[in-house]
């Protein structure tokens, strides 16, 4: 994701080529690329990746107790475990929600 954040720049600067008529009255010659569309998604998906998935894996490798591989593992199956990682989510979901309202 973040290669991808650096690499739309050039791909940005590339599709415009610096023509001052790719700003809306004379397209034809621009790559024709929706670059803000592009933008906007990367820009969504960084805080997405940030807040959502990179908490929600380390919770699921965390709620691994280790001993399914042991054999001593009481009742531990995968879905346990992402519905707790789903539960650790929802309460970080919660705290970062109660701190960006206030």
């Amino acid at each position: 994701l973040s290669g991808a954040t650096v690499l739309l720049l050039p791909l940005d600067v590339a599709n415009n080529e610096g023509y001052a008529g790719c700003d809306g009255f004379d397209t034809a010659i621009c790559g024709g690329l929706n670059m803000s569309l592009f933008w906007d998604i990367i820009y969504w998906l960084v805080p997405i990746w940030l807040f959502l998935l990179i908490p929600l894996s380390t919770f699921y490798y965390e709620a691994d107790d280790g001993m399914i591989m042991a054999g001593t593992s009481v009742g531990a199956k995968p879905a346990s475990r992402i519905k707790e990682a789903i539960k650790y989510e929802l309460f970080v979901v919660v705290i970062i929600g109660l701190i960006f309202a206030f």
